[in-house]
């Protein structure tokens, strides 16, 4: 059981709360909290740090400090920047094309002007769909050149955890489980190539929008 923070009392209800909330406590005993937390912010960094036997005593703790810093200098940096989920459409059509919005946005992510979150289900749909039949055909891609991009695409999210849910709020499981995965990350945004099917989105302020729409926003906070 995690204990949640809300901080917002519009979000509060006498039945629940709409939205996710603004601050997950993950509560761990004192002497494990900080080996816990050092490899969990490691392996969600994909950041292995070993270090040679020293002279010095300190050496080990002054590269814990080394690995704390640049986590902590990275959270400050994606602090300022949006948070938002890809439905799996735009992966499709990025895979499809490379003229298009969907593509650019992947450019965009690599070049970190914005921040993806993605939840192990997420990332799941994401394998099923780019590794149907008439999906490898249509990208030209084979299994293997998929698992890279899948692959790549997993340094680049930021991992969410689905403490939250909320269902059935669309007429799609697939479709409740991106919406699942934009509340629980405290995304500011949803792309998708499919509005429609996110009008349930409207009930916790998230806003829904298209790759086009989404990559202007981009050039214009560009400029």
């Amino acid at each position: 059981m995690f204990p949640a923070v809300v901080c917002d009392p519009a979000k509060i209800t006498p039945s629940h709360i709409e939205g996710a909330p603004d601050l997950i406590v993950e509560v761990l005993s004192p002497p494990d909290s900080r080996s816990a937390r050092s490899r969990e912010g490691r392996s969600a960094r994909g950041l292995v740090c070993t270090a040679a036997p020293s002279r010095g005593r300190n050496r080990g703790t002054a590269v814990n400090r080394r690995v704390d810093s640049l986590l902590l200098f990275d959270i400050i940096s994606n602090m300022t920047l949006m948070r938002v989920v890809l439905d799996t459409n735009v992966l499709v059509a990025a895979s499809r094309s490379r003229n298009g919005a969907s593509f650019a946005l992947l450019q965009a992510l690599r070049e970190r002007r914005y921040v993806a979150v993605a939840s192990v289900p997420l990332m799941l749909e994401y394998e099923a769909v780019l590794k149907r039949p008439e999906q490898l055909q249509a990208s030209g891609r084979s299994e293997a050149l998929t698992d890279a991009f899948l692959d790549a695409l997993c340094l680049l999210v930021e991992p969410v955890h689905l403490y939250y849910l909320w269902r059935p709020q669309t007429r799609d499981p697939a479709d409740d489980m991106v919406l699942e995965t934009a509340l629980n990350g405290r995304a500011g945004a949803l792309i998708t190539s499919n509005v429609a099917d996110f009008v349930a989105a409207g009930r916790f302020r998230l806003p829904v929008l298209t790759p086009g729409a989404y990559l202007r926003q981009l050039s214009q906070e560009k400029n």
